[in-house]
């Protein structure tokens, strides 16, 4: 695709370490409230530091980032936010900041930035749902790209299960990302991406994009596969429950809803999903959470609270 062309690579790069350090003081000062929080400095088990702990407010950006401003670049590929994971609310501010800060200081407004949706990690104490949420607020930006790797499932890697061995299907994803944005070549780079949620009855009909050859199938490793539906929901008590699939229609998922009315619908709200939608492309659908829409005003607001508690 790109034989003739000789790619430079730029490798910046330091294990368990969070977006503050790698943001400017300019890039903080627009989340202050998150910003402000100070940065702890027990390290998540899987960091192996050593040395000087870089964990302080633009450190790794004053040190790593402003002596490359000088240089121009095709692209930038990020794979960070576990060190986060316990603050989604201020990443979701914090990372799209960074971004846009990133460009302006490289003088390159339409940087291309690919970023990885966090791995399966089955240590995450339930806070990786939220944080791969909120890694997709930087969608909002153009020409930014996300690579899911959620489907890659693997607690037995020797330098472990944060990091997954299989890095090709991860590359090849990206690479797919970057021929799209900076080359302008199209590919089958998307997954299945959820555009609505509606209850008749006791269903709840979830419609996808980008969904042909639509399928439930297990993730990389995985110990039940898909013998579990990946779906769960909610209703007025805001409790989510698994849900059944009932059919998989064309470019629709049919979940049985049983007597409840559904406020809210996710799925793979897991640290590590067992069990995933897929396209014909063999690229996982992006997890979500979403309202199920009706005609109840109750609904909306129950959806609006179930949004602030439980995904932040």
């Amino acid at each position: 695709m790109l034989r003739d062309v000789p790619v430079g690579l730029v490798a910046s790069d330091w294990g368990g370490t969070y977006v503050q350090a790698w943001s400017s003081p300019d890039a903080l000062a627009k989340c202050p409230k998150s910003a402000a929080a100070q940065i702890s400095v027990k390290l998540p088990p899987h960091a192996n530091l050593g040395g000087d702990n870089p964990n302080q407010p633009s450190v790794l950006y004053n040190a790593m980032i402003h002596p490359l401003l000088g240089l121009k670049f095709s692209g930038a590929f990020w794979y960070q936010g576990e060190a986060n994971a316990n603050d989604p609310k201020g990443y979701a501010c914090m990372f799209p900041a960074m971004i846009e800060d990133w460009r302006q200081k490289l003088q390159q407004p339409s940087l291309p930035f690919v970023f990885v949706d966090l791995a399966a990690y089955p240590d995450g104490g339930g806070m990786y749902p939220a944080i791969r949420m909120a890694q997709l607020a930087a969608l909002a930006l153009p020409r930014t790209g996300v690579v899911y790797a959620y489907d890659l499932g693997d607690p037995k890697s020797p330098v472990g299960s944060i990091h997954p061995r299989d890095k090709e299907t991860i590359a090849h994803r990206a690479l797919m990302d970057f021929l799209d944005i900076v080359y302008n070549k199209k590919f089958d780079d998307k997954g299945p991406q959820m555009l609505h949620a509606k209850q008749s009855g006791n269903v709840v009909s979830v419609s996808f994009e980008d969904a042909s050859g639509l399928a439930l199938e297990g993730t990389e490793g995985c110990s039940t596969c898909c013998k579990e539906s990946p779906f769960e929901i909610a209703g007025a008590d805001g409790a989510f429950v698994r849900a059944a699939v009932s059919a998989v229609q064309g470019d629709k998922v049919l979940i049985d809803a049983g007597n409840k009315t559904v406020v809210a619908v996710r799925m793979d709200w897991s640290d590590y999903p067992q069990c995933a939608l897929f396209n014909a492309d063999t690229l996982p659908a992006s997890p979500f959470l979403t309202q199920v829409t009706g005609d109840e005003e109750l609904r909306n607001e129950l959806y609006l609270q179930l949004l602030d508690s439980i995904v932040y």
